[in-house]
């Protein structure tokens, strides 16, 4: 970087507001490549030593891709509301020299180091159609998860432990995978990358949890969708009936426009007598009929093996469930003013008791 000031702040910035920077030309995609590259510089190893990124591609090939997007957008072709985004994909999703020239795909394992797949998954196949610019590989659970049930969250032999960006000191041997300072699950290093400004968008593998409970630590929205929606054709999966390509972005708007690019058919794939079994994802207009399940905290704890306890946390757990009124939560505090003072306070303290 030349020290330029844009007019965004990587911590913070969603794809859709910088969506609309390149669309009224306040920004380029070879600033925007330039500027995460930084970030990824200043706090990968260095400065925080996040380590979330196990491999980044070649400045000159993301510069090249990220010029020859602009060049797109200057004459009227834009492929879509992420054209010329950056992303990172978990490094066991394949990728090739066309979409990020000399990266390895690992899974995090030395036993993968020089495996360079000569086609890329098509889920990011479909990302690079969509425009999406693939600056890195994301750090993960060694083998997504599968070397060892007693490996620290988010560490593999490749990419060195990832680390929560909201947690000062550093990960404490032996801590359990949904500790309150663990980064998560194995896919850890994608949700620190998006938290931390490495990139707005990342997409991983889910099998259970491996994608949530990451996004959950780093304060994202994220989506596992329907196993199978997402085709897992050069991924490195653990359960062919669990493992599904799930995305993590800072807003839903966010997340909408990047599952609609993982889930949107290429050309290739519409051929005759390949069926349309695909559903793109879409925002409903309206929520009319929408109904919300919870379940009994009592019950359905995380077991100890996985978290402990927060004593100053427990407080705030609902003790008793009113299963009637827990489905019309959303609407207590407009119902609560045609009731009597006393009632509706007692209401919005059941309110204030569910955090979920």
């Amino acid at each position: 970087m030349d020290g330029t000031q844009y007019p965004f702040d990587t911590l913070t910035a969603t794809a859709t507001a910088l969506s609309n920077l390149l669309r009224t030309n306040v920004l380029t995609s070879v600033e925007l490549v330039d500027v995460y590259l930084a970030q990824i510089e200043r706090h990968n190893r260095k400065g925080r030593q996040l380590r979330a990124i196990i491999a980044v591609a070649p400045r000159y090939h993301l510069f090249a891709i990220a010029r020859r997007l602009d060049d797109e957008r200057r004459a009227g072709h834009v492929r879509g509301p992420l054209h010329g985004i950056p992303c990172v994909v978990q490094d066991n999703i394949a990728t090739d020299a066309l979409v990020a020239h000399q990266l390895d795909t690992t899974a995090g394992s030395y036993a993968f180091v020089g495996a360079r797949p000569k086609r890329a998954a098509t889920v990011v196949e479909r990302l690079t159609a969509a425009g999406l610019i693939v600056l890195a590989k994301a750090n993960l659970s060694e083998l997504a998860g599968l070397k060892s049930a007693d490996m620290s969250p988010g560490w593999s032999a490749v990419g060195g432990q990832t680390q929560s960006p909201f947690v000062a000191r550093r990960l404490e041997k032996g801590v359990l995978i949904w500790d309150h300072t663990a980064p998560g699950g194995s896919g850890a290093g994608s949700a620190v990358s998006v938290a931390a400004g490495f990139a707005p968008l990342a997409v991983a593998t889910d099998t259970v949890g491996s994608l949530m409970a990451p996004a959950n630590r780093a304060g994202l929205y994220a989506l596992k969708p329907t196993v199978g929606e997402v085709p897992a054709d050069g991924v490195l999966a653990c359960s062919a009936s669990f493992d599904a390509v799930g995305a993590a972005a800072k807003s839903a708007a966010d997340l909408t426009f990047l599952v609609d690019a993982a889930m949107r058919p290429l050309g290739r794939e519409l051929g005759e007598g390949t069926p349309l079994r695909y559903r793109l994802f879409q925002v409903r207009s309206r929520w009319n009929g929408l109904r919300v399940g919870f379940v009994d905290p009592a019950i359905w704890r995380v077991g100890k093996d996985f978290s402990r306890l927060n004593a100053d946390a427990e407080k705030y757990m609902v003790c008793n469930f009113f299963y009637p009124r827990i489905f019309s939560l959303v609407g207590m505090c407009v119902l609560g003013r045609h009731r009597a003072e006393g009632e509706r306070e007692r209401d919005c303290g059941i309110l204030r008791q569910v955090h979920y």
